[in-house]
C-alpha cells in the first residue's frame, strides 16, 4: 500500500488564485519524497493538506489508504507531523511535552515515558528533559519537535523545513537525524526543503513546484534525463591549446564534453594523448540537483498525465 496517494489537490487563496493547483503525488511505503521550490511555491500547503491540517478545495489524497480530513484521528496515528505552526507548550518541560502528546495519541503513560526516554537520548536532549521548553535553544526545540512527531511510532513523517533558521551545525545534525531515523525504522517521509544537496542525498523521489504548480517530478535520474543533464568529461590542457574536437571551452578555461557512458572517458583520454594533446588534469563532472532545479525553474515545463503516467511538455506554463 502506498504511504501517500494524492490526486489533483488544489487549494485556493482567499484573495483569488491558487496556493496549490492540481497537485498529484505517489510515495510508496518506505519511500522519501522531497518537495522543492522557491518561497510560496506550495510546498508547505502540500504538507498541511497531507497532514489534514487543511482541507483541499478540489482533489483527494490518502495516507496508507486513510483520508486525512475524513478520518483525522487515524491519519494522525499514522503520521508524524513537523510544521512551524505545530507549537508545543513553553511552560512544560521537554519530558512533559512528550508525555502530553503521547497521551493525545492514545499511548499509555508507561509506554509513552519509555518511548520519550529513548527519543530524548537519541536526539541528544536527555540532559534537558526536566527544563521548560521556553528555555531551550532553537536547535534543542527543533529536536524536541522531531521527538514529538516520532513519539507514537508513525509510519509516515511529514516535515516542513525541519532545519530552517538553525545555525549550520544544528541544521546538519537535524538533517542527519531525520535521515538516520527514516533509514533505521523504514519510515516513509515527505520533506519540504530548500537544501538541494540534502534532498539529492536523502530523497528517493523529488517534486519541483513553482507558484503552486507542479513543474516536474521523478527520481533524480529521471529528472536528469528530462532536462538533458549528463556526465561530462572535463579536462585541463596546456596553456594556448586549441579546443579539441567535440569539446567546448568553459568560462573557467577548462574543456567540456558530454558523455553518454562513463566508460567513454578512458578511450577519450587515450585519443587526446594520441593526438598530441597535453592533458594536465581530467575528471568526470556529474550533474547535481542544483543543475536540474535551475533548468526546471527557468524552463516552461509542466507535468501532464496520460493514463496515470507523467510526461513532460514545454512551450507554455500550465498548472497541473
Amino acid at each position: 500500500m502506498d504511504a501517500v496517494n494524492a490526486l489533483n489537490l488544489s487549494k485556493e487563496k482567499e484573495e483569488g488564485g491558487f496556493r496549490l493547483s492540481e497537485f498529484s503525488l505517489r510515495v510508496p511505503e518506505g519511500g522519501v519524497c522531497g518537495l522543492l521550490g522557491p518561497k510560496n511555491a506550495g510546498k508547505s500547503t502540500v504538507i498541511r493538506l497531507l497532514a489534514g491540517l487543511e482541507k483541499p478545495d478540489e482533489g483527494m489524497c490518502s495516507v496508507f489508504g486513510v483520508s486525512p480530513w475524513e478520518n483525522r484521528r487515524e491519519a494522525h496515528r499514522l503520521c508524524g507531523v513537523y510544521v512551524d505552526t505545530a507549537r508545543m507548550y513553553g511552560y512544560l518541560t521537554g519530558m512533559q511535552n512528550l508525555l502530553f502528546f503521547g497521551a493525545a495519541c492514545g499511548m499509555e503513560h508507561p509506554v509513552a515515558e519509555k518511548r520519550a526516554t529513548v527519543l530524548l537520548k537519541e536526539l541528544d536532549i536527555w540532559q534537558a528533559r526536566n527544563i521548560c521548553l521556553r528555555e531551550y535553544t532553537p536547535g534543542m526545540a527543533r529536536r524536541l519537535s522531531l521527538a514529538r512527531a516520532l513519539i507514537h511510532r508513525p509510519r509516515l513523517l511529514l516535515l516542513d523545513e525541519p532545519a530552517y533558521g538553525l545555525d549550520p551545525v544544528s541544521s546538519q545534525e537535524i538533517k542527519e537525524l531525520v535521515q538516520t531515523i527514516c533509514a533505521d525504522d523504514g519510515i516513509a517521509a515527505v520533506l519540504s526543503t530548500q537544501d538541494l544537496e540534502y534532498a539529492q542525498t536523502f530523497c528517493k523521489s523529488l517534486c519541483i513546484l513553482e507558484n503552486g504548480c507542479q513543474k516536474a517530478s521523478g527520481s533524480f535520474r529521471d529528472l536528469c534525463t528530462r532536462f538533458e543533464k549528463r556526465n561530462r568529461a572535463c579536462i585541463r590542457l596546456a596553456e594556448g591549446s586549441v579546443v579539441p574536437q567535440g569539446f567546448v571551452r568553459g568560462e573557467d578555461g577548462l574543456f567540456y564534453r558530454d558523455l553518454q557512458q562513463e566508460d567513454e572517458m578512458p578511450k577519450l583520454l587515450h585519443l587526446l594523448v594520441a593526438c598530441g594533446a597535453q592533458v594536465y588534469e581530467a575528471r568526470i563532472v556529474r550533474p547535481s540537483l542544483q543543475d536540474v532545479y535551475a533548468s526546471c525553474i527557468n524552463a516552461d515545463v509542466f507535468v501532464e498525465r496520460e493514463n496515470g503516467n507523467e510526461i513532460s511538455s514545454g512551450n507554455q506554463q500550465t498548472s497541473v
